[in-house]
């Protein structure tokens, strides 16, 4: 399976875009450029420096097809580019709770994984594979996260490794989450 992957420096930020289409890969670079290039626009000399350094063009990135192939399991085959922009999305109507706790975000996530995705189950290498192709949240420890969020707060069901949403998960992930009005 081919990669495509475009990094990106404006003075002290950086990016790094990647995914499986090329085309994908390069819009959203291009979308975050200009974010970037707007938030940075009294230092042109940093944009123009950080426009001759790198190409708009994605470089197809060496990855292993078995590891590919194993890393985030059912996560990895079903999460497409679509999907990913539809989690997008999905967290942005929830993105006070998100930006709250690590277990929030691993509830939001696996509660869209359920409802659009049809996966049940998740562990820790779903969610780092949501992180990894999603590219803009901040990483965390995986493991951590569906720990705290089963422990503190009630929001999974443990089964050896996997972590399914319980009834208080998926309520606050439905409703509690979302900014603004509430859902019945």
């Amino acid at each position: 399976m081919t990669n495509y992957a475009i990094k990106r420096t404006f003075g002290e930020q950086a990016f790094e875009v990647s995914g499986p289409e090329k085309e994908w890969v390069e819009t959203q670079a291009e979308a975050l450029a200009t974010h970037f290039t707007a938030s940075n626009a009294g230092s042109s000399n940093k944009q123009q420096t950080a426009k001759r350094r790198f190409s708009s063009t994605a470089k197809p990135t060496k990855t292993s097809t078995k590891a590919a192939d194993t890393a985030g399991g059912a996560v990895a085959k079903k999460l497409d580019n679509t999907a990913i922009d539809r989690l997008i999305e999905y967290v942005g109507e929830r993105q006070k709770a998100f930006d709250k706790s690590a277990p929030n975000q691993a509830v939001i996530i696996a509660k869209f994984l359920k409802d659009i995705l049809d996966i049940d189950e998740i562990n820790k290498d779903d969610l780092a594979h949501v992180y990894k192709q999603v590219g803009t949240w901040k990483l965390v420890n995986h493991g951590n996260q569906l720990e705290n969020g089963t422990e503190r707060n009630s929001y999974f069901s443990r089964n050896g490794g996997t972590y399914k949403l319980t009834y208080a998960g998926e309520k606050f992930a439905h409703d509690t989450a979302r900014d603004g009005e509430k859902t019945e």
